[in-house]
């Protein structure tokens, strides 16, 4: 898989596509590139599903998503502008396979 630049191109979806079509994308490329799976090497699928998982998470939730499209993904890891010369927010960080330690945006 060649070095990616967003979370889009992760999943290999445009900009505008719709909750239904950013699941399918992730179902698709999740059994592709699943580790379990993977005839490479281990350690490069791991990387790539675990880029896959990450946009995922991104990119289903709305209110991430919101984020992640006006200020990319350093809005969601560091804080957006609050207007006022500080910044807010940044507290999302993706831990793979344990869904109850996202942090909530």
């Amino acid at each position: 898989m060649p070095l990616l630049d967003s979370y889009y191109d992760h999943l290999e979806l445009k900009r505008t596509s719709t909750g239904d079509e950013i699941n399918k994308a992730f179902r698709k490329l999740s059994l592709k590139h699943r580790p379990e799976r993977a005839t490479g090497p281990k350690a490069e699928a791991e990387v790539v599903f675990s880029k896959i998982a990450e946009a995922y998470d991104v990119l289903s939730n709305p209110a991430r998503r919101a984020i992640y499209d006006q200020y990319g993904e350093r809005g969601l890891k560091e804080g957006v502008p609050d207007g006022k010369g500080n910044v807010t927010g940044g507290k999302y960080r993706f831990k793979i396979g344990r869904a109850s330690c996202r942090e909530r945006v």
